[in-house]
């Protein structure tokens, strides 16, 4: 068994890896001044939050979440693919689904 970290034969890819790295790492900085006691388990999980709902894009001043849900509500719903999921229902223990 072997560990991989990163994505092989990719620079490119790689290259998206650390800057996420980078991104993770200086937003854990930022916050760690305001977290004191706080478990480190509990600090990436906000951390990731923020990175991820709280972060307003330079050519926006909404944040990511909002900038989503204002595209899928404001788009037709006709346009938009079904989604492909299968539900497993555990009362008729069979697959549901497209």
């Amino acid at each position: 068994v072997s560990h991989k970290f990163g994505i092989a034969h990719s620079p490119t890819g790689q290259a998206i890896v650390e800057r996420a790295h980078g991104t993770l790492k200086h937003v854990l900085g930022r916050q760690k001044r305001g977290m004191p006691g706080e478990t480190p388990h509990s600090r990436l999980e906000k951390v990731l939050y923020t990175i991820n709902h709280l972060t307003v894009p330079q050519n926006s001043e909404n944040p990511v979440i909002l900038n989503h849900f204002l595209s899928v509500r404001s788009s037709d719903e006709a346009q938009l693919p079904r989604v492909k999921v299968q539900i497993w229902y555990l009362t008729t223990n069979r697959w549901e689904g497209p």
